[in-house]
């Protein structure tokens, strides 16, 4: 897998010999950026169920000032620190070795605020997803007008009823349907 745009572009990134990882396709990181091309420059970017951590590697290529990756899977999150260093890019990441729920606990508590949240979880994880989505409106500390994408199987997903946040568009590539809020 490698780095489509911005100053890393073309850097290969290690992948993930597991299984249960699924990175995201090259065709919705496209869109996502596409989504985020005028918005990205000095984001603080929050990659959460981070996987291999393209979304992440790409927002800093294109220009974010700093991406926070959030993995609860051991093996995956070594994975993405080997390639975080790999990529000369230490300064501007952070890595949670923790599940995405408690990752936004602790951030609400400190303050930690973000003007992108890119939210992928394993597909089959229906309920998880609505627990993170639910906590990202109610109590995430978000940037003004942050952007919030939620990637998840194609047409499985009923949003549950949002206070802070307002649903911009919804894309469908493939069996992906991208999800884009903002606050």
């Amino acid at each position: 897998m490698k780095i489509a745009s911005g100053f890393l572009k073309n850097r290969s990134l290690s992948a993930s010999k597991n299984s249960s990882v699924r990175p995201t396709s090259a065709k919705v990181r496209s869109q996502v950026f596409n989504i985020c091309q005028h918005y990205i420059e000095g984001a603080s970017f929050l990659d959460l169920c981070a996987g291999t951590g393209a979304i992440g590697f790409e927002a800093i290529s294109r220009g974010a000032k700093s991406c926070t990756f959030v993995e609860k899977e051991s093996k995956t999150a070594a994975l993405l620190n080997t390639n975080i260093h790999k990529l000369g890019i230490e300064r501007q990441c952070s890595l949670f070795a923790i599940d995405a729920l408690q990752a936004l606990s602790l951030f609400t508590q400190k303050g930690t605020s973000f003007s992108f949240v890119y939210i992928d979880p394993p597909y089959e994880e229906v309920e998880l997803l609505l627990d993170i989505i639910k906590a990202v409106d109610t109590s995430l500390p978000l940037e003004p007008g942050a952007r919030i994408l939620v990637e998840t199987r194609k047409a499985k997903l009923s949003l549950p009823p949002l206070s802070r946040l307002s649903l911009l568009s919804k894309r469908t590539s493939g069996d992906t349907d991208l999800f884009v809020f903002t606050t």
